[in-house]
């Protein structure tokens, strides 16, 4: 009759640290949570330029650069700055903006936006606000891409996997390398 006593309390045990452990393991598992993982999403993100043309409305010139955008706390240190300055794609100099979290300023002026997992309870309401822009929206947040991002990144380390929001991002205006579209699951 003991060993159900203890049986039971073992399993009360595991099922506690269940409840409080899992959840918090599940969000140190996004990617800009470690070095090798903001390290392999900030080459992620500054290749996909490569890989995308903008219409020409979302420029002024033929000089304006190709603006990526931080919304929400800068999960990068300042490493996504480093790895663009003076970087080049299709003649345009690749250029960083932190928006902080100012929906107001969502959208505006850039054509990539990646979104901090931190934002996760406004994303609905962020991803609305580029709704009929043509700006690429990027996060490593859970589920991003099935939340109507375009793209969002999954995998641990430096090993990354992109979740590709086809719909979202063939309709968007945003002209998109068949080689971008077979890299995504």
């Amino acid at each position: 009759m003991w060993a159900n006593t203890i049986l039971m309390a073992l399993v009360r045990c595991c099922i506690a640290w269940a409840v409080i452990f899992l959840p918090l393991s599940a969000q140190a598992d996004r990617l800009s949570d470690n070095y090798s993982g903001r390290k392999a999403l900030v080459s992620y993100i500054a290749s996909l330029a490569k890989h995308v043309t903008w219409p020409d409305s979302t420029f002024r010139d033929g000089k304006d650069p190709i603006v990526i955008c931080v919304f929400g706390a800068d999960p990068f240190n300042g490493g996504l700055e480093a790895k663009l300055k003076e970087r080049n794609v299709a003649r345009r100099q690749l250029a960083v903006r932190q928006l902080g979290s100012d929906l107001e300023a969502i959208g505006l002026g850039c054509h990539q936006v990646f979104i901090s997992a931190g934002e996760k309870s406004r994303v609905k309401e962020i991803l609305h606000r580029l709704d009929n822009l043509s700006v690429l929206s990027l996060s490593d947040m859970e589920g991003f891409a099935a939340a109507g991002g375009m793209i969002g990144f999954v995998g641990s380390g430096n090993l990354i996997a992109m979740q590709i929001n086809r719909t979202r991002l063939l309709t968007s205006g945003l002209e998109v390398a068949p080689a971008l579209l077979r890299l995504g699951r």
